[in-house]
């Protein structure tokens, strides 16, 4: 800010004090709603004060009444900083161009206004994802001619294009867990690809072997392997497109990784199907749900689980949750952005970001608990069902990924999946 900018003047009414009252009558100018904030106070003789106060409506009477005594003037006083910030910001110079040029120009003409207040060449229109099955982007260009973006999370890059693929930024915590991992030596089988959300944190940081990239959104996988390239790992992976329920892949993973929400169920079969003979590691995406008011009419919780993506709600009982309320291990909250600049609506993916949940921790444990046994015998089924002889299936760890949306927690469960022949030898 400049020294003009610093010393700008205005006019104000103000209430002249004693300097030793002035702080005092200030505070009860605030809580009254009378003091004028955009203007800074002033000495005017060695013991006198200029407050600046708002005479809109009844506020004169009010001084009057309060402070029969002092004196009301008007003079001119520099403007507070607080004041000459908001006239610099850009919402402010938005709507100051806006209302001069509005009538004059054309909407295109709009945009650009918007983007040089914005200090941006592309502006897009955010919106919900689109409920089709592959989960496209419904952004929409405003300025600029494409939607092609290059985002940089933890050292590893993802090019796409907005208006063609969506990008959870919520699911940077869980991206930053993986990895962490030591996945040398390992194949990967990844059922939900998308732009290599995953599948490129195993490559480029846990140094993955091989991994098998899942995906049958057409845009996704030009994205993904067009990200495959650009960091380098394109010869460590294979790119599956198509329904992955018809993978023919059999008992080649060691970790399969399963992050569809709100229910990655329906990959649940195909994930035994690619593990090992000798077993493996399932990471399961999943909604789980709890409600507060829900619980205290009739003390249950409500667990997310379904088939072909939709919804399906199970009441839990809390005399279900005794024998196995184990604790939630972590709880991790991520934010970034991904995009040159995004003109937001009301009605924004939830996928982008943490909501605060209004649970208890002990209510989140319990319903992550119950999801949890509740997954274990599903995949214990299917491992005896698929491959035969009898599996022990085992919690590793809860991820508590983000809050989805009020009272619905995006979870991941780590499983261990192993025969029980081979948990027996490793006791001997």
């Amino acid at each position: 800010m400049t020294d003009m900018a610093l010393n700008e003047m205005g006019r104000s009414h103000v209430l002249i004090a004693e300097s030793s009252n002035a702080q005092i009558i200030r505070r009860q100018l605030e809580e009254l709603h009378l003091w004028n904030g955009d203007f800074q106070c002033r000495r005017i003789i060695p013991n006198k004060v200029a407050l600046p106060v708002s005479l809109k409506g009844d506020n004169s009477q009010a001084l009057k009444d309060k402070w029969p005594s002092l004196a009301v003037e008007e003079m001119d006083l520099t403007v507070s900083k607080k004041c000459q910030a908001r006239k610099t910001a850009p919402s402010c110079r938005l709507r100051g161009k806006l209302q001069l040029k509005l009538k004059e120009y054309s909407l295109s003409d709009l945009w650009e206004v918007v983007a040089q207040c914005l200090n941006c060449k592309r502006l897009a229109r955010h919106s919900t994802i689109a409920q089709n099955g592959f989960r496209s982007s419904q952004v929409k260009i405003l300025l600029g001619k494409d939607g092609e973006v290059t985002h940089t999370d933890n050292g590893v890059k993802y090019s796409y294009d907005v208006t063609k693929c969506m990008f959870s930024a919520g699911n940077i915590s869980e991206k930053l867990r993986l990895a962490r991992l030591n996945c040398k030596g390992e194949i990967i089988v990844d059922l939900y690809a998308g732009i290599g959300y995953f599948t490129l944190p195993y490559l480029v940081h846990a140094k993955a072997d091989h991994v098998h990239a899942c995906e049958w959104n057409p845009d996704a996988v030009s994205a993904l392997q067009n990200n495959l390239k650009l960091n380098g790992v394109s010869e460590r992976c294979t790119v599956h497109y198509g329904d992955n329920r018809e993978l023919k892949l059999t008992s080649v993973a060691d970790r399969v990784n399963l992050g569809l929400i709100p229910s990655s169920e329906d990959g649940w079969p195909v994930a035994v199907q690619v593990l090992k003979e000798t077993g493996g590691v399932l990471h399961v995406h999943g909604n789980v749900t709890t409600n507060e008011q829900h619980n205290l009419q009739t003390g249950g919780l409500k667990i997310h689980h379904g088939t072909n993506n939709r919804e399906c709600t199970t009441v839990v009982h809390s005399s279900d949750l005794t024998s196995n309320n184990k604790p939630l291990h972590n709880y991790q909250f991520s934010d970034t952005n991904c995009f040159d600049k995004l003109l937001e609506t009301r009605d924004s993916n939830l996928d982008s970001s943490p909501v605060p949940s209004l649970d208890n921790t002990s209510t989140v444990s319990s319903a992550c608990s119950y999801w949890s046994s509740q997954v274990q015998e599903k995949i214990t089924v299917l491992l005896e069902t698929v491959k035969g002889g009898h599996w022990s299936v085992k919690e590793c760890h809860i991820e508590l990924v983000k809050w989805y949306a009020p009272h619905i927690m995006h979870v991941v469960l780590d499983l261990e999946c192993r025969p029980r022949v081979a948990f027996v030898n490793n006791a001997n």
